[in-house]
């Protein structure tokens, strides 16, 4: 017997008033909604309406197993209609959370090329002023950098990203570039604007973790102003390689330690488990996946 067609059934007698109502809103004959009643009664071992010529009436047991059958069979259409629209292009508002630098320098380069692909996809940035502090509440998917929150998101790696110890030629020309960490003292530092000033955590090559506390001589709470703080040859910067590599590229900055740098951290999407996020939030965490280098693998 089919349970759900045999529900459906003893739901379309008690909401039409009978048989011959039910079967012709239900597009089936009279005899099949018959059968339907006659299995889910000799399934459930008792009587679920009482008939006459005339009428159709609930029993006891009937008008308590019609309130549960309504719900089961409510969930059920509900559950379809999740995966006809999973199953749908892509399409929506789409709300996404990410640190300012980094939506910037990195997402924003990569939103023509989504949203022509994807015409039905409109989208709203929620910004924040860490890259590790991209997740916040109300937003559909949040991109983050750094270790992934606790909050039972489900996470996937979309690349990494590190930073690195940065300054014009120029600079470093006339002022010497440092030899050791510990040489960093005597340079001026060009830092993130934070109270208290944020410490930068460096990584030798060996893989020592080393921290370098220094005051700095200039602070930004922007990370475009302070590479082109760098450029002019203001001082050292500590600079995401997704704000500094197209300068380090053109020759416009070079590293001040070579092979010195900030630990490599990774670059997450955070959202609903896979067969859940909305189509716009896959093809999104998707298209994102091939640039930033990600493999599309959870985190350990």
């Amino acid at each position: 017997m089919d349970r759900l067609a045999a529900m459906e059934a003893f739901i379309n007698v008690v909401d039409q008033g009978g048989f011959t109502h039910a079967a012709r809103k239900m597009g089936v004959s009279k005899s099949a909604v018959s059968k339907h009643i006659a299995a889910l009664e000799g399934r459930l071992g008792t009587r679920l309406l009482d008939r006459t010529t005339r009428r159709v009436d609930l029993t006891d047991i009937g008008r308590a197993y019609y309130e549960r059958a309504r719900r089961a069979l409510s969930a059920a259409d509900a559950a379809d209609s999740i995966i006809t629209a999973l199953q749908a292009p892509p399409s929506g508002l789409l709300r996404v959370s990410a640190g300012r630098d980094f939506a910037t320098h990195t997402i924003a380069p990569l939103l023509p090329g989504f949203m022509q692909a994807h015409p039905g996809v409109s989208f709203e940035f929620l910004l924040a002023e860490a890259a590790a502090e991209g997740c916040v509440d109300g937003a559909d998917l949040a991109l983050c950098i750094g270790d992934v929150p606790g909050h039972g998101a489900h996470a996937r790696r979309l690349g990494s990203s590190r930073c690195r110890l940065v300054a014009a030629p120029a600079y470093l020309d006339r002022h010497g570039p440092p030899g050791r960490i510990e040489d960093l003292d005597h340079h001026a530092l060009l830092r993130r604007q934070a109270d208290p000033p944020d410490p930068w955590l460096l990584v030798t090559p060996a893989g020592e973790v080393r921290v370098q506390r220094g005051t700095g001589r200039l602070g930004m709470d922007d990370g475009r102003a302070l590479r082109d703080a760098a450029i002019a040859g203001l001082g050292i910067a500590f600079l995401p390689d997704y704000i500094c590599d197209a300068a380090l590229r053109e020759g416009r900055l070079a590293e001040a330690l070579p092979g010195i740098g900030g630990p490599e951290l990774g670059i997450h999407a955070l959202g609903p488990p896979a067969p859940l996020l909305t189509p716009a939030a896959r093809a999104f965490v998707d298209h994102l996946a091939g640039p930033l280098g990600g493999n599309g693998s959870e985190p350990p």
